[in-house]
């Protein structure tokens, strides 16, 4: 790694998300950036993987997943033994610094609103047990019935975000 280089470009090479990100103007657009982003292998609220199907394992299947969190998992920011309450004030430090790093301003603050937002999100998550659950996980769905279960995503810009062809996913 030429790391005197990559102390050089900082940020830089991540102004294009940035710009995805800041462009995000409502639900069809927050869908999109989160397909497209899921696609790239970027972690966001709603994780894209394909796999063998777990009920048929000739073919291949498209599975959504709980995700977005930058801690381990929903226990992270909803426990309430201090060990977990220690794990998130080291977290929002992570991540002050992190947008200290990129030259943010108001970064206390900030990190304070992304620690509540990924509480927010880790609160609708299944616990993990849950999440290993091989029966409760699969739920396949087409986009139809993913628009019944969930109407506020916007499923199809999400879907045609990830670039996989349209049918049903897990």
């Amino acid at each position: 790694i030429d790391e005197k280089t990559v102390e050089a470009r900082g940020v830089t090479p991540l102004a294009p998300l940035f710009a995805e990100i800041a462009a995000i103007d409502g639900p069809a657009a927050l869908a999109t950036y989160i397909g497209r982003a899921a696609g790239r292998g970027i972690t966001v609220p709603v994780a894209l993987y394909v796999y063998p199907d777990a009920r048929n394992s000739s073919y291949y299947v498209a599975y959504a997943d709980q995700d977005g969190l930058g801690m381990p998992n929903r226990d992270y920011y909803l426990k309430t033994e201090a060990e977990y309450a220690g794990f998130r004030t080291k977290y929002v430090a992570y991540l002050s610094k992190l947008l200290t790093l990129a030259g943010e301003k108001d970064t206390d603050a900030r990190a304070a609103r992304i620690l509540e937002l990924e509480t927010k999100i880790a609160t609708a998550q299944w616990t993990p047990v849950e999440d290993r659950d091989p029966v409760k996980t699969y739920n396949k769905n087409s986009l139809a019935s993913a628009a019944e279960l969930a109407p506020e995503f916007d499923w199809t810009a999400w879907f045609a975000a990830t670039g996989l062809p349209a049918g049903d996913f897990v």
